[in-house]
């Protein structure tokens, strides 16, 4: 069994983006690669949640998408759709 990393996991992007619309109120602390500032910045956040999308099969067979990718994330524990979209 694979313990979450939570300071690489779906808990830290969301408090990254509640943290950029000035939410004091996360638990988790927000998503290294995605900088606070950054997401504060930009006009419009858009979440694109894709289930069952991996991290290495993007690495692996999307050459478009390789150049935006800024690391990976854990799930929550257990790793399936509802526990992790309710996180």
């Amino acid at each position: 069994m694979i313990k979450p990393d939570y300071d690489h996991s779906l808990v830290n992007l969301i408090s990254a983006i509640e943290s950029s619309f000035g939410s004091h109120n996360t638990i988790y602390s927000a998503l290294p690669e995605l900088p606070v500032a950054e997401i504060a910045a930009a006009r419009n956040v858009v979440l694109w949640l894709l289930d069952g999308l991996g991290y290495h099969y993007l690495k692996q067979h999307s050459t478009r998408l390789q150049g935006y990718l800024r690391g990976s994330m854990d799930s929550v524990f257990p790793s399936s759709t509802a526990p992790a979209i309710t996180s």
